[in-house]
């Protein structure tokens, strides 16, 4: 079995995402519904988490728009 190359480096919880962004848990989930914030991945029947590589990429594109 050959390994894949591109799953996301790291998961990050609610939490983590909420310290990343300074964004609260209802903004996000807000964000999410309107289609302007990345959907999380299910990692487990009651968990789930966002790559690191697509919210860096979400910030990225957040960070251009304001330039």
């Amino acid at each position: 079995m050959t390994p894949q190359t591109d799953l996301p480096a790291k998961f990050l919880s609610v939490r983590q995402v909420m310290a990343i962004t300074s964004l609260s848990k209802p903004t996000i989930y807000k964000l999410m519904a309107a289609g302007s914030f990345p959907k999380p991945i299910r990692i487990s029947p009651n968990r789930v988490a966002w790559s690191d590589a697509t919210l860096a990429a979400w910030i990225a594109a957040k960070a251009s728009e304001a330039a």
